[in-house]
């Protein structure tokens, strides 16, 4: 676009992208107001897991890119919009996207009774205190890396050799603290584990059946020894 002349091609259509989604977002929010609904519908954005290696895109103070576990992979930009909803500016607990639906649930007015087991937990106990901590940690895995995100401490792992990181002093994971605190890894650790073992139930058909992963084709990647 002409917004974009002078840069190469590939920065051309790196940041046209990101404008043409700015444009339909806009569309968007215009379209709701003029339905007169805008104030009552919430909102969520999320960016795409890190920047694509070889991209534009850049993670700015934080280590690795996308397909990292470390933060410059998961840590992205989010955020939600309720008008109605007298929301803060910001909150320091860490959240993902599998907490959108239970937050979309508890909005809702909806109990969980009759639904599966849900991984992630809603966020609006965050707008009430800034201090409120997290049910349970954050989980992540990808290929042979795993990372566990509680709001004090960050595990990762990776071919059995594990790092351990305080994201409140050190978010550029420059500083790995493992071997001063043997407690938060084994605990951390383990949890890690005990989610690899739901996953791993949930991958063999035991909560949803085994349509979707059928369909898929694929097979389950044993990233780490799993403990009970």
């Amino acid at each position: 676009t002409a917004m974009y002349e002078g840069l190469s091609l590939e920065e051309r259509n790196y940041y046209g992208c990101i404008t043409a989604m700015d444009d339909q977002i806009e569309r968007l929010v215009q379209y709701l107001k003029q339905k007169g609904v805008y104030e009552n519908t919430v909102i969520f954005f999320c960016s795409d897991n890190g920047p694509e290696l070889n991209t534009p895109g850049s993670a700015g103070r934080y280590k690795g890119e996308k397909r990292s576990l470390y933060e410059g992979g998961i840590k992205v930009p989010a955020f939600m919009v309720w008008e109605n909803g007298n929301l803060p500016k910001l909150i320091k607990q860490p959240c993902s996207t599998s907490d959108y639906l239970p937050t979309i649930l508890e909005i809702a007015g909806v109990t969980n009774a009759d639904l599966h087991e849900l991984d992630g937990e809603s966020f609006m106990k965050f707008f009430v205190s800034k201090d409120t901590p997290r049910n349970n940690p954050l989980v992540f895995c990808s290929d042979d890396q795993g990372a566990v995100v509680s709001s004090d401490f960050k595990l990762y792992s990776r071919n059995g050799n594990v790092e351990l990181y305080d994201l409140n002093n050190d978010p550029e994971e420059e500083n790995n603290i493992a071997a001063s605190h043997p407690d938060e890894v084994e605990k951390l650790s383990l949890y890690l584990h005990h989610q690899m073992n739901a996953y791993r139930d949930s991958f063999d058909g035991k909560e949803y059946g085994l349509e979707s992963v059928k369909r898929m084709n694929q097979k389950w990647h044993d990233i780490f020894k799993v403990k009970e």
